[in-house]
This record gives C-alpha cells, structure tokens and sequence, in this order.
C-alpha cells in the first residue's frame, strides 16, 4: 500500500520494483472526472496523463491477492504480473513512456 503523491505510476513502480513484479494497469477501468475530460480536450492534453503521472492526490493505492473481498469504496484498476526479471509498471500491456511524477532526487520519471 502507498500514498499516491508522486503519481501513480511512479508510486507503483516503487511497489513493483519492492516486489519484484510487472503491475498493469488498464486504462479502461481507470475513471476521469468529467471535467478533467472537458479541460483535456480544451488544451489538447489526454487526460490520461495527467491521471497517471500527477501528483499530490493524496490517494491510497494497494495490491491485494485476487482472492480477497476489496475495502468499500475500492476499484479494480490492474493487475500485479507474475514475478518480473524487469519490474515495472505499464499501461494496457505497454510501458507508459510519457514524463511524469516526481523523483525526489532531482528528476522527473
């Protein structure tokens, strides 16, 4: 479990990279307020991105075995893959490779 104030996929990459696993996300499962939508589409920018490398949300994210009765309110959003030679996280089968989140050592992921 982890806070998300660094993104989330750079969050999750430091879970995968802990455990040793590829964490998949999958873009469709993922929701984007409305809003976020409309100011995406008014600049040009897929909010996607924002959702997936912002920070500061103050957000929880966990894994948790598949057998297991989530907490209310939680939502499904991917996957933790077999253990993984390469840790990572990607997005719908592919690595995200897009800047974002925040490195606290100087530079951006």
């Amino acid at each position: 479990m982890c806070d998300v104030s660094d993104g989330l996929i750079a969050d999750l990459g430091h879970i995968a990279e802990a455990s040793k696993v590829r964490i998949d996300l999958r873009s469709g499962l993922i929701d984007i307020p409305t809003q976020m939508n409309d100011i995406g589409q008014a600049v040009g920018v897929d909010p996607m991105q924002w959702v997936l490398t912002g920070g500061e949300d103050h957000a929880i994210v966990a894994t948790f075995p598949p057998d297991v009765k989530l907490p209310a309110r939680w939502k499904v959003i991917g996957e933790v893959l077999h253990p993984s030679a390469l840790p990572q996280v990607t997005v719908d089968g592919a690595p995200w490779h897009s800047v974002g989140g925040w490195d606290h050592f100087g530079e951006t992921e």
